[in-house]
């Protein structure tokens, strides 16, 4: 099934279809403020295939992006475009102190300039795996921390990036399935395995 991200910020209250627009509503009355489509009519990911990542609000920008091989950054005023990139991602971006982290759904990590959308690095997070490994392998979610970032993916690894470089520090075995992305409460890692959740120290 797929989700509907929603943001609000001030008055304006934005959220996505499964089609790929993005909406603006005027939160007080319902007015339309403005409809984006962001999806390729031409594109060969059909419309059921399409995956959007949650909506980010910063600066007075909305940030998304989808594996169809599209990041926005969209003006929340307007809903004009202020540039694009080629990064297929259906995760949820981090943005820190201007920097927009991203994992692709390849395994790669990508940090962006969030003003100018320029790309400042590239990292294959993915390395370590075995090539017919790593084909197989999808990104769940992600967390950015001071020092490391922290991946789970849908065979039950949970990998640690060093923020700096970009290169991946260790790969710990959660499980031989699917896990949730990671969480932080109280500085415990948490993970969530169908009815279980897994906590680390």
């Amino acid at each position: 099934t797929k989700k509907i991200s929603i943001v609000i910020d001030k008055d304006i209250i934005v959220f996505n279809n499964s089609l790929g627009d993005v909406i603006a509503l005027n939160i007080n009355n319902g007015n339309l403020r403005w409809i984006t489509t962001t999806a390729d009519k031409d594109s060969s990911v059909k419309p059921f295939l399409l995956k959007l990542s949650e909506l980010v609000i910063n600066d007075n920008s909305v940030l998304f992006s989808n594996n169809n091989n599209s990041f926005y950054s969209i003006n929340l005023e307007t809903g004009f475009t202020n540039w694009t990139q080629n990064i297929s991602s259906y995760l949820k971006p981090v943005i820190i102190n201007q920097l927009i982290f991203t994992i692709t759904t390849k395994g790669y990590l990508v940090v962006i300039n969030e003003p100018t959308g320029n790309i400042i690095r590239i990292t294959d997070v993915f390395d370590k795996f075995k090539a017919k490994k790593r084909n197989k392998i999808k990104p769940v979610g992600f967390i950015v921390g001071k020092d490391n970032l922290l991946i789970t993916t849908d065979n039950g690894k949970l990998l640690a990036i060093n923020v700096s470089t970009g290169k991946t520090k260790s790969i710990l075995k959660i499980d031989n399935s699917k896990i949730s992305k990671p969480f932080i409460s109280n500085k415990n890692l948490y993970l969530v395995k169908d009815n279980l959740i897994i906590k680390l120290k």
